[in-house]
């Protein structure tokens, strides 16, 4: 039976022809059955709810490893200071026995007038060393010689007190880039060297090469009278191992110190000028692009 607007239509399949009984509507018949069954499906069919796919997390890539702290020692030992002081309480302690008692020849009494009122000597003035001398004179104005102040003992003492500076940051010097040196061989003359017997054989190189220039007669002359001379001996071992400094642990404010000094060194002597190429050349094979800023800077002048 099939029910086709409200009628029921029986049909006759066996042997003939698809008909219905009632009205002998076939194709209404069919139209029927085939509506009714499609809505049986439809309405059959279960109802399945799509449900949301949680969003999964995008995994995080770890965190880098922290990077590794590297500590930066001192650059001198203990040692290098040692030797830095015995060379200079050594040499002081024998230029304070040899010092010249008051004036002595050539440039000494102008040069001692002009240190004792704060003056100005001859070309090129040497500022810095006048400034100086007015100090030691005002500090050891008690010194006298038969009764009278004697300002020439105080600069003279002055002179013996940075020349034997001087003599101290040479041994200094040595000392520490000795070390160095033999510590970068590799080689097999230089390992009995490295099990302790290398730093006491760069300590009596420091000290004995800088107590041989402490006692050179040019050396020794000028420090032990009223003269510029080993104040400027001071300075060129000062921007010596400023510069040994930089080269080792290369930092701004370090560079700065050594230009600093370089330039308080040129108003006491312009001597001084003749480190001026070992420095760029430093700085060339230590930093080429510091070099080139140098010279970028220096083009206006």
């Amino acid at each position: 039976p099939v029910r086709d607007n409200g009628h029921s239509h029986f049909c006759v399949l066996p042997g003939l022809s698809p008909r219905c009984c009632s009205c002998g509507n076939i194709d209404g018949m069919v139209k029927s059955a085939a509506f009714d069954m499609k809505k049986k499906k439809i309405s059959k069919a279960p109802v399945t709810e799509v449900q949301p796919v949680p969003a999964q997390p995008t995994p995080q890539p770890p965190p880098p490893p922290p990077a590794p702290v590297v500590q930066v020692g001192p650059v001198f030992s203990w040692l290098d200071w040692s030797a830095f002081w015995t060379v200079t309480l050594a040499v002081l302690g024998v230029y304070f026995y040899t010092l010249a008692p008051t004036l002595t020849l050539e440039d000494s009494g102008e040069l001692a007038t002009a240190g004792a009122f704060a003056g100005v000597p001859h070309p090129p003035g040497y500022p810095l060393w006048t400034m100086m001398c007015w100090v030691f004179t005002k500090v050891f104005s008690f010194v006298k010689y038969m009764g009278q102040p004697n300002p020439a003992w105080s600069i003279g003492f002055m002179s013996a007190f940075w020349g034997a500076l001087a003599a101290g940051i040479g041994a200094m010097l040595v000392c520490r880039s000795g070390a160095d040196m033999l510590s970068s061989l590799e080689s097999d003359v230089s390992q009995p060297l490295r099990s302790g017997l290398q730093k006491w054989v760069c300590w009596v190189g420091g000290v004995s090469g800088s107590i041989l220039f402490a006692f050179s007669p040019a050396n020794w002359s000028q420090s032990v009278i009223v003269e510029i001379y080993s104040l400027n001996a001071f300075f060129l071992a000062l921007i010596m191992i400023l510069a040994y400094t930089w080269l080792k642990h290369p930092t701004d404010k370090m560079l700065v110190v050594l230009s600093l000094c370089f330039g308080l060194g040129l108003t006491n002597y312009q001597g001084l000028l003749i480190l001026l190429p070992a420095i760029i050349v430093l700085v060339l094979l230590k930093d080429i692009n510091l070099f080139r800023d140098f010279v970028i800077g220096a083009i206006p002048f």
